[in-house]
């Protein structure tokens, strides 16, 4: 039986065929994996976004915790300031009464009775006139 000239073409372009068919998958194959890689490449990175905005805030939420305790530590040394600050001026005006009651005890005590009172309580009295200060 003679040949067919035809079956000879087809066997002859069969293996072309192939790889043409095979290329034309690889290409599709690629252009799908093109896409999927640089939709994969942003979903990574908005993923690691995702990580530093949670990471903000939480620091955002440490800072604000560290900012409140150093208002109430300020508010407490304040308190404690003014409260020093108060102990001494009543500490220098106790200081102060004590020593002119001592003056004032000195002048009731003084030596020679009723008629010698007056005068240095008149003394008394001068001085702490120039010295008090309001």
């Amino acid at each position: 039986m003679p040949r067919d000239p035809m079956d000879e073409v087809d066997s002859f372009m069969t293996e072309p065929r192939r790889e043409v068919t095979q290329e034309g998958d690889n290409i599709g194959k690629e252009a799908m994996a093109t896409p999927m890689n640089l939709h994969w490449s942003q979903f990574q990175h908005l993923k690691s976004m995702e990580i530093l905005f949670w990471n903000c805030k939480m620091n955002c939420v440490q800072l604000e915790n560290c900012l409140h305790e150093a208002r109430e530590q300020a508010h407490t040394h304040r308190c404690a300031d003014r409260r020093a600050s108060d102990y001494s001026t009543l500490r220098a005006s106790a200081v102060k009464m004590r020593s002119l009651f001592e003056r004032f005890r000195s002048c009731v005590t003084a030596l020679g009775g009723v008629a010698n009172f007056v005068d240095p309580l008149r003394v008394l009295a001068f001085s702490l006139g120039k010295q008090v200060t309001f």
